[in-house]
């Protein structure tokens, strides 16, 4: 095909028909895209610690095209992330006590909430990056697991660097910020 021929192709998206008021709206409103007043940028959320994690990298060790950035997520969660005022016992609660606290005051307290004409759209800020919710000691021994030298990174970098490459699906979806 010569540069004419494609500069000449138009293609839509099938339009849909018979939509109600409301979801013609709702479509209407969505398709407005960066326009609108919120889309799907993630938000990120601290403890507040300096040796605080939001970015879980070995979720993403599926992805080769994410391996140049990894510690480049990790830095920048950290450095977007908003403090969360934490409940006077939180460090005394298990690990999972406190991760489930953590996202729930998240959630219920600090998330924005975007009241749509006729609708709560209550899923529209889902795309969160919130804390590990360590102890310092629980980021150190993770760390020296990931970074060291027969860590979880090397591995998964040897694999890689042998032509394993992408071995499976994300758990979720890269959305940049």
């Amino acid at each position: 095909m010569s540069k004419a021929e494609a500069l000449q192709v138009s293609s839509k998206i099938k339009e849909p028909k018979n939509l109600s008021d409301r979801i013609s709206w709702l479509r209407n409103y969505y398709f407005q895209g960066a326009n609108r007043a919120w889309n799907n940028e993630f938000t990120a959320w601290t403890t507040g610690t300096p040796w605080d994690v939001l970015f879980d990298e070995m979720t993403f060790y599926i992805v080769p095209e994410t391996y140049a950035f990894l510690q480049t997520f990790r830095s920048s969660t950290h450095q977007a992330a908003r403090p969360v005022k934490l409940h006077p016992s939180f460090w005394t609660w298990s690990l999972p006590e406190r991760k489930a606290w953590f996202v729930k005051e998240v959630v219920v307290n600090y998330l924005p909430q975007e009241i749509l004409p006729g609708d709560l759209i209550a899923g529209a800020r889902f795309n969160i990056q919130t804390s590990m919710c360590w102890t310092q000691e629980e980021a150190r021994h993770r760390d020296a697991l990931i970074y060291g030298k027969h860590g979880a990174r090397a591995a998964m970098k040897w694999f890689h660097d042998h032509g394993y490459g992408n071995s499976g699906a994300t758990s979720g979806h890269l959305v940049p910020g």
